[in-house]
């Protein structure tokens, strides 16, 4: 399961309305180099914030606000965004 499945799973495990911060999820995707995740985690997160799955509440903390289809990627994701 690579980085972007594991943060969907994690997000899908939870009801919606459920706050999250981003020490919570760099802790259960555990991953070896903290710098290079944190990189890879805001890109994930402006991708489903933008994509309105999740709302940015103030740094380092977001709101689940619906369930992400479990078996889309990252790069259809933002092909669906451009496309709209």
């Amino acid at each position: 399961m690579n980085n972007w499945e594991r943060l969907i799973f994690y997000f899908n495990s939870k009801v919606s309305n459920k706050i999250f911060t981003r020490a919570e999820i760099m802790q259960y995707c555990s991953v070896d180099t903290r710098l290079k995740w944190t990189q890879t985690t805001q890109t994930y997160m402006n991708t489903l914030k933008r994509a309105g799955y999740i709302a940015y509440i103030e740094p380092g903390v977001y709101r689940k606000l619906k369930k992400i289809p479990e078996n889309i990627s990252e790069y259809a994701l933002k092909k669906q965004l451009r496309s709209k």
